[in-house]
This record gives structure tokens, sequence and C-alpha cells, in this order.
């Protein structure tokens, strides 16, 4: 579920795939909001990458990130 999640937000923003990682992969040693499972981090971007804010300021992207997530965790499939 995570990969597809990634996919569709990475093919629906037109950003590069940071790919699927497990909470042990990240770069946090343990993230709260994560106590429970199953559970899922969808990052979008950085703010503090021009490219990346310039494409969350666009609400139309936005929209269709949100869409393609949901369509993910309704059907399970991109």
């Amino acid at each position: 579920m995570a990969s597809t999640l990634n996919e569709a937000a990475v093919e629906a923003l037109g950003t590069r795939s940071p790919g699927a990682k497990t909470e042990s992969d990240s770069q946090h040693a343990r993230l709260a909001i994560m106590a429970f499972q199953p559970c899922f981090l969808i990052e979008l971007g950085f703010i503090d990458h021009d490219g990346d804010r310039a494409k969350l300021r666009d609400a139309d992207l936005r929209r269709r990130a949100c869409e393609a997530i949901a369509k993910v965790l309704l059907t399970g499939t991109a």
C-alpha cells in the first residue's frame, strides 16, 4: 500500500519518487504519529525546495494529489 500511495502522489505532482520506506528506514528514530498500525506518512514535498513549494502552492496539483491518494485508499489501486 505504501508503494502504491507513493506512486500515486508522485504521478499526480510530477515529482521525483523518494521511494516507500519503513519507519526503521527513515531518518527519524520514531514518529509519534505512527504509533498505530497500519499507517502511512506521505510527504508531498518540502517547503524549503523551490520546485516542491511551487507545486504545493498550485491548487490544481494539490487537488489531483489528494484525489490520487483518496483513490488508492478507497480502492487499493492507483
